[in-house]
């Protein structure tokens, strides 16, 4: 799929702002939790491919963020499936031979 279609370039589209230094900030599963009024307005960034923290969604409530968290990569898991990684290893338990 080229860059333009892709789910992952979408946040590169999404505007991206400075994060005020008021309010709590919780790291969760790589994503910014940011409570911007705690208890009323929570807002979610991920940062985006040029290392800018773009902004995602937003709460009412912590746990409502997590759980969006959560939600969100269950979908992008279903979207964007990670290939299983060949192990170095035979079943023997040997290495395989260089090429």
């Amino acid at each position: 799929m080229t860059k333009q279609g892709s789910i992952v370039g979408a946040t590169t589209a999404v505007k991206t702002v400075r994060i005020p230094d008021r309010g709590r900030k919780v790291y969760y599963r790589g994503f910014l939790i940011h409570g911007e009024i705690p208890g009323l307005c929570y807002v979610i960034y991920w940062p985006n491919e040029l290392g800018q923290l773009a902004e995602l969604g937003a709460a009412d409530g912590f746990f409502t963020a997590m759980r969006w968290v959560d939600r969100h990569m269950v979908e992008m898991a279903k979207l964007m499936p990670v290939p299983a990684v060949e192990s170095g290893y035979t079943e023997m338990g040997g290495l395989r031979a260089a090429a």
